[in-house]
Parts: structure tokens; C-alpha cells; sequence
């Protein structure tokens, strides 16, 4: 399930909930920012609330469109599991703001190593004769974008006659599809800022959840 269609159904959820919860949890998300392993966390903490209250695992939550909106709907329009799951998320999230403090404090270690790193690439091709960062970007994000496409036109050819797309293709058009998103984020990231994920952060996750 893609993050802006999380993001959404836990804002309409909370947007539902008392002035005081929601404010809590929406303060929670603002601090945090949208793409850090903190507001990850917090997310989380919300569909795990809605898979308690409507009997739905939570990795079906996180992983099927369709699952996640009819249970987040469902928890809309019942007053008693609205208040269940206000009641969870908010428990939970009292008991998440050491390790949510800690992953926050990673973020900013992150996204200063990030930038220090950034900023040397920069300088080295500022003091270079010959700039190759800009002609080596446009070829490999244009040469991976036109595979993509390739391959989706292939799989729409097996769709269009009614046979089914192979594993392999479908295996390499998520790669190179998931390989082109993850640079183009990058190059975004330098421009915008960034907040990448990092051993360290598995680690506080990991003791939090009581595991060696």
C-alpha cells in the first residue's frame, strides 16, 4: 500500500477522533515529518489499533488497499470501535515517546550525514574541470526510465492477450521501477532534504520491541 494512501486513511481516522487525541497524535505526525522512521512508527501504531478493533491482521492492513480502506471505514462508522482505536493509538503512543525521541534524534544525525556527504560530492565537482554528475544522471535516470517503460509495454501485451505476465518480467519491472523511484528520491532529497533509514534506528526498533 502506497504511503500517501496510508497517510491519508490514518489522518481521515483521526480527524474522527476527540480534540485532545487527535491533537496529540496529529502534533506526533507534524514533529516527525512525512518520511521518517518516527511518523513510521507512529502510523503503525494507529492500523495496528484498527486491526485489534476490526479483527484484521495487520499485515494485510499494510499491504492491501482494499482491506485497509473497508477497516478504516468500518471504525469510522461504528462510535464503539472509533473509540477503541482512538483509545489503543493513543496508549501505544505514550509508550512510544522515548523510542520515538530516539528515532527522531537518528533522523537528524541522518539527514546532517547526508547533506556533509552532498555538500563534499559538490564541492569535488565545483572544483573539477569537467563535470560528469549532470550528463550521468540524465543517462542513467532516462536509460532506467525507458526500460521501465519497456517492460510495462511488455506486460501490457500479455495482459491485452490474455496470457499471464512471467515472474521474471514482473520481478525485473519492480526492480528497476523500485531502483529508478529510489534515485529519483535521492536527487530530490538533495534538493528538498532527507531522512534516510539506518542500522541504527533497526536497532532502537528492535530493543523496543524487546528483541536482541
Amino acid at each position: 500500500m502506497g504511503a500517501g494512501l496510508v497517510m491519508g486513511l490514518v489522518q481521515a481516522l483521526i480527524s474522527g477522533f476527540a480534540p485532545v487525541a487527535r491533537q496529540q497524535i496529529t502534533q506526533a505526525l507534524d514533529k516527525h515529518g512525512t518520511d521518517s522512521t518516527a511518523t513510521t512508527a507512529i502510523v503503525d501504531a494507529v492500523l495496528g489499533a484498527v486491526a485489534t478493533a476490526t479483527g484484521t491482521r495487520l499485515d494485510v492492513l499494510k499491504t492491501s488497499d482494499t482491506a485497509a480502506i473497508s477497516a478504516v471505514n468500518k471504525v469510522q462508522n461504528d462510535p464503539k470501535l472509533t473509540a477503541q482505536v482512538e483509545e489503543d493509538a493513543v496508549a501505544h503512543l505514550d509508550k512510544m515517546v522515548d523510542v520515538l525521541e530516539k528515532l527522531h534524534a537518528l533522523d537528524v544525525v541522518d539527514r546532517q550525514m547526508d547533506e556533509t556527504s552532498m555538500n563534499n560530492a559538490q564541492a569535488r565537482g565545483d572544483s573539477s574541470k569537467f563535470d560528469a554528475r549532470p550528463a550521468v544522471a540524465k543517462a542513467v535516470l532516462w536509460g532506467t526510465g525507458l526500460l521501465v517503460l519497456a517492460e510495462f509495454l511488455l506486460a501490457l501485451v500479455y495482459v491485452i492477450n490474455g496470457k499471464p505476465v512471467p515472474d521474471l518480467l514482473l520481478g525485473l519491472f519492480i526492480t528497476t521501477a523500485t531502483w529508478l523511484m529510489a534515485k529519483g528520491s535521492t536527487l530530490v532529497d538533495y534538493a528538498y532534504g532527507t531522512s534516510s533509514s539506518s542500522t541504527a534506528k533497526d536497532v532502537t526498533i528492535a530493543t523496543a520491541l524487546g528483541k536482541k
